[in-house]
């Protein structure tokens, strides 16, 4: 089977959905089918075009088109580059030779609509992997109002998508309720929660891992925080029990990764003091996320209010 996934990031991005599209590929390269991925040419979040237009990893043929010129700086700029990034895409899809099922993420929004113009074109079966679900995220971020024109018109074309998809994948119990109240069938939609490798999760002895020892954690409590600081994500309840702790030298904190609201974490921690019981750290290499996660005593997780069913943790 040829099969296609269209996303903005892929291999080697570290955003989390370009984890699991890497993942999903190589997997069904192992079982014998042929895989092409379509994605940007720039990380995520980034200006510039720093990867290659095409190359191949893991058996999988990557094509990658276009650019972000803006980075994430402004919506009307991300806009531009989302809008690129449709256009590109979906010259590339239409010159590739026809795939047996192509699978649409949410990265950017909407690009889902890809899919459906594929199936209609060309006949192609097309999956719909929700990662994020739109407009509901802008409308629970407060970008958007729930019942202004343009929220019902973005809702019509994921609705037009979400029905139009052959099978449509959701990430847990609330989202599939919400996927369900925008009339997919139940037939069409299937719960698939985001995984981890046993294989590279092993954990290491506290006392040989590299991270404790590089951030001089000794035998303290190592409370962290690892992944996307995104607008969904409610990290002002971390920061508080930070500086509630900033004078307890048995506790540390390690904030890891990236994302909208990184910065803001920064900044509390600078003007907060806390630069001793704090470790700042950017998204790790994957090679080492079973060191990563194994180097803490506590992982924190979070979601604002309103946001059930519009993301996962």
């Amino acid at each position: 089977m040829r099969v296609l996934l269209i996303n903005q990031v892929f291999y080697p991005d570290v955003a989390a959905t370009a984890q699991h599209g890497h993942d999903l590929a190589r997997d069904l390269v192992r079982n014998g089918h042929e895989v092409t991925a379509i994605a940007s040419r720039s990380i995520y979040g980034k200006k510039g075009a720093a990867l290659s237009s095409r190359d191949v990893v893991d058996g999988i043929e990557i094509h990658r088109v276009g650019r972000s010129f803006f980075g994430k700086v402004g919506i009307i700029g991300r806009f531009a580059d989302f809008g690129l990034f449709y256009i590109a895409a979906l010259s590339k899809a239409i010159l590739l030779p026809k795939h047996d099922v192509v699978v649409c993420f949410t990265t950017p929004p909407f690009i889902s609509a890809l899919g459906r113009i594929l199936k209609a074109i060309k006949g192609t079966r097309f999956v719909y992997w929700v990662m994020d679900l739109y407009p509901d995220v802008a409308v629970a971020a407060g970008v958007l109002s729930e019942r202004s024109l343009s929220t019902r018109l973005f809702e019509r074309v994921n609705r037009w998508c979400l029905r139009g998809a052959d099978a449509v994948v959701v990430l847990g119990r609330c989202m599939r309720d919400r996927v369900l109240a925008k009339g997919v069938p139940e037939s069409k939609v299937h719960l698939i929660g985001v995984w981890g490798d046993r294989e590279e999760l092993q954990s290491t002895p506290s006392d040989a891992n590299r991270y404790r020892n590089e951030w001089d954690i000794g035998d303290r409590l190592l409370v962290m925080y690892s992944g996307n600081f995104g607008i969904g994500h409610e990290i002002e309840t971390f920061l508080d029990a930070a500086k509630s702790f900033r004078d307890d030298d048995r506790i540390r904190f390690a904030f890891v990764g990236g994302g909208k609201r990184k910065k803001r974490v920064e900044e509390f921690v600078k003007a907060s003091g806390l630069e001793r019981t704090c470790i700042l750290a950017e998204y790790q290499p994957r090679e080492r996320l079973g060191e990563l996660l194994g180097a803490a005593d506590l992982h924190l997780a979070s979601m604002l209010p309103g946001w059930s069913g519009v993301m996962v943790p």
